[in-house]
């Protein structure tokens, strides 16, 4: 005797459904799946938290960007040597230069760009010598 509960429907739609009902009447009844749940959540969080940080970061860099007037304030970073002054010019009360709370500051990008320029001119370099002991043959 067969009833309606064993019946197995031969469209894959019906199938995936059931096999979903079926993983659901699991989830509650297993001791692991409600941890792997909860871990799954925790990473869920941890991600969206970090990339609510990362946005934070972004938007105190523009905001640093689009005041360069405050660029000269005096500010500590952390070199790599120690803390390092960057600046001259005395910050306003209160205020802590124009550092992120991720210790970035504008001076990053001037010292990018310095090492930068650095490594064209030694290729510049480089390369005329190279041209002169090649026409000089």
């Amino acid at each position: 005797m067969t009833s309606a509960h064993t019946f197995t429907s031969p469209d894959p739609i019906d199938r995936d459904a059931a096999r979903v009902r079926q993983d659901l009447r699991g989830l509650d009844r297993t001791g692991s799946q409600p941890a792997q749940r909860v871990s799954a959540l925790r990473r869920i969080l941890s991600a969206v938290r970090d990339a609510w940080l990362q946005q934070e970061e972004a938007q105190e860099r523009l905001a640093i960007l689009r005041a360069p007037w405050t660029h000269d304030q005096a500010h500590w970073v952390q070199g790599p040597n120690g803390p390092e002054l960057h600046g001259s010019i005395q910050p306003p009360r209160g205020g802590r230069g124009p550092v992120t709370r991720g210790g970035w500051c504008p001076c990053h990008l001037r010292d990018h760009d310095a090492s930068a320029e650095q490594a064209r001119r030694a290729a510049r370099h480089t390369r005329g010598s190279r041209l002169t002991l090649a026409g000089g043959r």
